[in-house]
This record gives structure tokens, sequence and C-alpha cells, in this order.
């Protein structure tokens, strides 16, 4: 069964299952990467790319993603809200990666 990749649970409809988002969590990513497609700033629109192609994938730790890089397609970077292992998160700077997981991370 596919499954929502923000909030986890299984995907029904043809139109979310296509989406990899149900409704309820469609209206919140597809509000936030609108928002950043707004911004000038590049990493943001990758940040909405990432978002809206479905990039970012669930793991099964709460809060943890799988994040693809954006150069080299076999690199995959775990992520969550408040760190990443790519070179830019390494080096503690905020990065597009956790810009997309902090949208799809929902908050307790």
């Amino acid at each position: 069964m596919t499954t929502c990749l923000r909030c986890g649970r299984g995907l029904r409809a043809p139109s979310s299952v296509a989406r990899g988002y149900g409704s309820s969590c469609w209206k919140v990513v597809g509000r936030a990467a609108c928002s950043l497609l707004e911004s000038s700033n590049k990493a943001a629109h990758k940040a909405a790319a990432l978002l809206l192609d479905g990039g970012v994938r669930r793991t099964r730790m709460a809060g943890v993603y799988l994040v693809p890089s954006s150069s080299d397609s076999n690199v995959v970077y775990l992520c969550d809200r408040y760190a990443c292992a790519c070179r830019a998160g390494g080096c503690g700077r905020l990065c597009y990666h956790r810009v997309a997981v902090t949208i799809l991370s929902k908050r307790s």
C-alpha cells in the first residue's frame, strides 16, 4: 500500500497516490511549496521541487527522512528538522534538504 509522504497514512484515492500525499497533507505541502516558489532564493526553489516531486522519503525512524542530492543521483542524505548529513548541514548551515523536511515533519 502506498503511504503519504508527510503523515504515513495509507493512500487509496488515485489522485493522492499519484501525488504521494493525502488531501489534508497536500494542502499543507502545496501551500508551503507555493510560498517557497515565490522566493527569489535558489535553495527555496530546490526545497519546493523536492516536495512537489515527492523526492523526500520517510524512514522507520520518526522525523528522519532520506533526501536525494541534487548534484549526484546516487547520493542520499539522512535528514531531520535539526540536522542534515549534506556538506552544508555538516557545517551547521540551513540547507534546502532541511527546509523540505521541516515542512513535511508534523510538529507534536
